[in-house]
């Protein structure tokens, strides 16, 4: 989170919103960042210049966003972490940033 608030991200809980306002916020995101999951089925709502980078839990990669990202010409990235799926995830720093800060220099330009 520290990381992402440093870059000036917006925290966002989907659980908490309304239909419409999940397909306002993915309509208007510029990139998103999650963890996998059923959430991010919401991805049909945003604009292809839109960016995902999806965190993965280790031995449970699976292709869903990549696929819808790849169909609508979306940007992608992923980051593999460890854990468990369904509990806390555990993220390297360092890769999460270079990844991030890679892809948000590719958006600037």
């Amino acid at each position: 989170m520290p990381i992402l608030e440093k870059h000036q991200f917006e925290t966002v809980f989907l659980e908490d919103l309304t239909l419409q306002q999940q397909i306002e916020t993915f309509c208007q995101a510029k990139m998103i960042v999650a963890t996998h999951g059923a959430g991010l089925s919401n991805l049909v709502f945003a604009a292809q210049k839109t960016a995902l980078f999806e965190l993965l839990v280790e031995g449970d990669e699976r292709p869903f966003f990549f696929n819808i990202c790849a169909a609508l010409g979306m940007k992608y990235m992923a980051l593999t972490c460890s854990g468990q799926e369904g509990q806390a995830i555990e993220v390297n720093p360092q890769k999460f940033e270079e990844i991030l800060e890679g892809l948000i220099e590719k958006d600037s330009n």
